[in-house]
């Protein structure tokens, strides 16, 4: 696959030079305009890793060992009748780094715009750290994790005067591979249990979209139209393997869950705007249609640790369960504009929502027999868990903002929107017993009207009293209020479970930000940004509802930059980046679970410098470290939480200009991972050679 892509891009490569040729020759003939040609290659890039290769490439995205290809390439040339060509992209066939572009114009008359893109992310195949085990303190898969993500569009438009501008369009997005999941599985070692085993997902996705876009204008009023269709299916199949010193066979078995999902969607987009008054006034307003229906086949296999199925104690095969959902939604916006002065703007909105999910489905499970160390499930449906559900919506909101800059060096505004939810869902759930005496009809339901009430200010600005000194503020409060109306739910009782756990929850979010900048003097201009959050959660619960439960977040973010140019020909620039965060749950003050507060600190120092003694010789460099010291193992318990690590990045580059057309760039980078053994897994040390040559000519 490798040697043929390579054949197809130097075929495109070979291509595109006859073409450029050719259009020299024409252009000197016709005088129609100067092409011009850009590429730059990769030919050498060679990555050496001593450690762990697969957290090198999920934290760099870089494959390790050779990689190389074409990092960058554009033909553009005119052609006559005010036609216009254009091609350009990269290769990097080893990281499976692939794009291209091709783009036909012609005024007056259309164009035609295709676009391909693809990129491989890279994943880490270890799951967590427990330091008191010695056997499976840490566990890797047996398999490297890559996703490759691609995307394809092709446009095609008609720009017709006097005619409605038509756009059609046809667009692919794809994932495929296997990627790493944070459903650690448990892992037992002795009579102690957790889960830190890694688990992985393969994916097979696609989604495909057709739309027409018509754009016009009728006696003032902009009128924009768009039908849109979506079909998006997949197949994944997930896998979570249980660890063990035991050998105990439950302790070591392995679920697969297969699922096929699909849906179709549709959608109808009408908008239209028109100014008035001097352009002193715009409103414009818009309809949303959308109509989705999806279908989901599942199906859950346990097997033993020889890949057998087995039931075992709470046993979860689960055969061809399927669910159906139908969703409808219809919304309108509508906003407004004006300003009466230059200064000042008022910008009023509001927003109408109804939607509606209809959805059902049925899990059929085979649970017997079951034995001690296990036995094979004998395939018959046991228990098939039957549910039916029913929601549906209505949304308001209102909002205005106001624009102010009628003082010198300053522009303010304000922001103001409210929201009003009321929410009505029906959920039915039933167990019906299949031939086994043994199994119980569970009854699952509930009914509850919600009402939601949100609130968001917002008000910032932007100050320049003197010329060397910009300040900027954003101060935004949101509180959201919701009731749950609970009309109908279940009770615990022998076959049943508790349906509704809340009555009322707060929420208010808080968030400040500001950046001040200097500048001193041209070769010094420093700048400092903080940045504040904090999130309160109170909820309120059944059956005692005086008990008020609050659960809490606070981030604050310091960041520091420095831009020094001491000489025309040098440039440094310094940044410091301080983060921290707290998060507290009311498990914390539980005496039965004891779960931490957690912290989050992380600090980043970056230094870049770039030189040029001479014109054609350029020098660059960037050096990147950051700290995380978030570990505590909370020895009374044995709960290891947060991280631990140190990481460096260095890059050094050499770029030298052989003439107008030609230059070519040696490069040299290094990588360093460090985590404190007792929290993390995956150090290494890596290095990084390359070599780039760009050939341009206009």
């Amino acid at each position: 696959m490798c040697f043929f892509l390579r054949l197809v891009i130097i075929g495109v490569l070979v291509a595109g030079l006859c073409e450029y040729s050719s259009a020299v020759v024409y252009a000197e003939e016709s005088k129609t305009g100067d092409p011009s040609l850009f590429i730059e290659g990769a030919p050498v890039q060679q990555s050496m890793v001593e450690g762990d290769s697969g957290k090198f490439r999920a934290q760099h995205w870089i494959k390790d060992n050779f990689a190389g290809g074409l990092e960058d390439s554009s033909i553009e040339y005119p052609l006559p009748d005010s036609t216009s060509l254009s091609m350009s992209g990269h290769a990097l066939i080893d990281e499976g780094d692939l794009a291209g572009k091709f783009s036909l114009k012609k005024e007056k008359l259309g164009y035609l715009d295709i676009d391909y893109s693809q990129f491989r992310k890279y994943y880490d195949n270890v799951g967590g750290v427990y330091r008191r085990f010695t056997t499976l303190r840490f566990n890797e898969l047996d398999k490297d994790l890559s996703l490759d993500i691609g995307h394809l569009a092709i446009e095609a438009g008609l720009t017709l005067e006097k005619l409605p501008h038509l756009t059609f369009l046809y667009e692919r997005q794809f994932e495929e591979g296997t990627k790493s999941r944070l459903s650690w599985t448990p892992v037992k070692e002795g009579s102690v249990t957790r889960n830190i085993g890694p688990s992985w997902q393969e994916i097979h996705e696609v989604v495909d979209t057709f739309s027409i876009k018509a754009d016009h204008s009728i006696a003032g009023v902009n009128l924009n139209g768009e039908q849109r269709w979506e079909i998006w299916h997949a197949k994944t199949e997930r896998e979570e393997r249980n660890l063990s010193t035991t050998t105990t066979a439950s302790d070591k078995k392995i679920r697969v869950q297969d699922q096929k999902p699909e849906a179709d969607l549709m959608t109808t987009t009408l908008k239209a705007e028109r100014w008035f008054w001097q352009d002193k006034v715009s409103t414009s307003t818009g309809y949303r249609f959308a109509h989705m229906t999806n279908h989901e086949v599942e199906s859950i296999f346990e097997l033993n640790e020889n890949r057998v199925p087995t039931n075992f104690s709470n046993p979860k095969q689960v055969r061809d369960a399927a669910a159906h959902n139908i969703y409808d939604s219809h919304t309108w916006v509508g906003s407004s504009m004006f300003t009466p002065w230059r200064s000042f703007a008022v910008i009023p909105k509001f927003k109408a929502e109804i939607l509606r999910r209809q959805s059902d489905s049925a899990r059929p499970k085979d649970t017997t027999p079951v034995s001690t160390g296990g036995s094979p499930p004998d395939g018959i449906i046991d228990t098939t868990d039957v549910s039916n559900n029913d929601d549906r919506l209505t949304r308001w909101g209102e909002g205005v903002s106001l624009r102010f800059a009628g003082i010198p060096h300053t522009a303010i505004y304000n922001d103001l929107e409210f929201e009003q939810v009321r929410n009505w869902l029906s959920e039915d759930l039933q167990s019906i017993a299949g031939q086994s005496a043994s199994d119980t009809n569970e009854v699952f339901s509930r009914e509850v009207i919600n009402y939601l009430s949100k609130r968001v200010w917002t008000l910032g600005g932007n100050f320049a009293p003197w010329y060397f000194l910009n300040q900027t503020v954003h101060l935004r409060i949101r509180q959201d209020d919701i009731k749950y109306n609970n009309i109908r739910f279940t009770d615990p009782g022998a076959t049943t479970a508790r349906s509704v756990f809340i009555n009322n929850q707060n929420v208010g979010i808080n968030e400040v930000s500001a950046r001040t900048s200097l500048r001193l003097t041209q070769w010094l201009q420093p700048a400092f940004r903080y940045q504040f959050q904090e999130s309160d959660y109170y909820a309120q619960g059944i059956p005692d509802s005086s008990i008020r439960e609050k659960s809490r977040s606070l981030s604050n973010i310091y960041t520091f930059d420095l831009i020094l140019q001491p000489r025309p020909d040098l440039t440094m620039m310094a940044s410091y980046s301080r983060q921290t965060a707290f998060t507290t749950t009311p498990a914390s003050n539980s005496s039965s679970t004891q779960i931490p507060n957690f912290n989050a600190n992380v600090g980043t120092w970056l230094f870049e410098l770039g030189y040029a003694p001479r014109p054609e010789l350029v020098l660059t460099s960037t050096l990147l470290y950051s700290r995380a010291d978030n570990f505590n193992d909370f020895t009374n318990i044995g709960l290891p939480l947060g991280a631990d690590n140190a990481r460096v990045d260095l890059t050094i580059g050499v770029k030298y200009s052989l003439n107008k057309h030609i230059s070519i760039e040696p490069k040299y980078a290094f990588y360093h991972f460090n985590a404190n053994p007792d929290a993390e897994f995956g150090n290494y040390n890596a290095h990084m050679i390359g070599l780039d040559v760009s050939i341009g000519w206009t």
